[in-house]
Formats: C-alpha cells, sequence, structure tokens
C-alpha cells in the first residue's frame, strides 16, 4: 500500500509540473502572437511629405504599410547611425502631426490625442543615398513592435 501511495505521488507531481509547463508556454507563444516586429521587408526606400504623403527619395526608409499605435514601442540600437521620425494617422489614415528627429527610444506618451496609426521615417546620419541592399543594415539599428 505504502509503495502505491508514493507512486501516486511522484505521478501527481509530475502531472503538476508538466501543467505548469503547458500553462508557461502558452504565455510565451501569446506574447509573440499578440506583438508583431518590424522588418526589412516591411520597409521602402523612400520619404513621407509634409502631410504625411509618400515621397519619392533615396535618402530617407519609410514603412510600407501603417501600423497600430498601440503597444508602439521603438529602441534604438546603442551603435545606430540613423535618426527617426514618427508620423501619426488619426482612424481614417489621415495625417495628425510628426515628431521631430529622434536618437534615442520613442516613449508612448508621446502619441498625440486621436492618433491610430502611424509610419516610420528612418534617416541614415552619414548616408545621402541608400541603395536597397543597405535598407536592412539601417532598419536593424531600429526595433520597432507593435500590438496585432
Amino acid at each position: 500500500m505504502r509503495v502505491k501511495r508514493k507512486s501516486l505521488i511522484i505521478v501527481t507531481v509530475i502531472a503538476v509540473i508538466a501543467l505548469l509547463g503547458v500553462v508557461g508556454l502558452g504565455l510565451v507563444v501569446n506574447d509573440q502572437i499578440s506583438t508583431l516586429e518590424l522588418k526589412s521587408w516591411n520597409y521602402i526606400v523612400a520619404d513621407l511629405d509634409s502631410e504625411g504623403e509618400l515621397d519619392s527619395s533615396d535618402e530617407n526608409i519609410v514603412t510600407k504599410d501603417y501600423i497600430k499605435v498601440d503597444g508602439l514601442e521603438i529602441t534604438v540600437n546603442e551603435e545606430a547611425e540613423i535618426t527617426y521620425r514618427v508620423v501619426f494617422y488619426d482612424e481614417d489614415k489621415e495625417y495628425i502631426s510628426e515628431t521631430d528627429e529622434l536618437t534615442t527610444d520613442f516613449q508612448d506618451s508621446e502619441i498625440p490625442e486621436g492618433a491610430e496609426y502611424c509610419k516610420i521615417v528612418i534617416t541614415p546620419v552619414d548616408d545621402n543615398e541608400i541603395s536597397i541592399f543597405e535598407k536592412g543594415d539601417f532598419v536593424e539599428m531600429l526595433n520597432v513592435k507593435y500590438a496585432r
């Protein structure tokens, strides 16, 4: 009888540990599903004009699509040789405003009232003409995450 009881305790402990592992894995996967991170293919070599419209340029890199401002988190890598600005749009994707050129991490307190979307414009410090082959190097200097 004593051996069965020990076996039952061991099986119960293993089951609890396995359950905790599954729950922990679920939390990690859920966090990854609910947050998106921009990659090189999310950008094009271009610029935005003073009204937030796409403008031809080979000096800047711009996000192709509008990004939700929910959960927006922008961090600059330590050795980054870029500046960036965030251009804000309302729910109808109409231009609201934009930040000055930034060189430090973006604070969500800087999001203007009524903003639902944004675009990011990256400007290399010492490069006046960006080729599509250089684009990825500059994009990697800025980490942009946002809620799905």
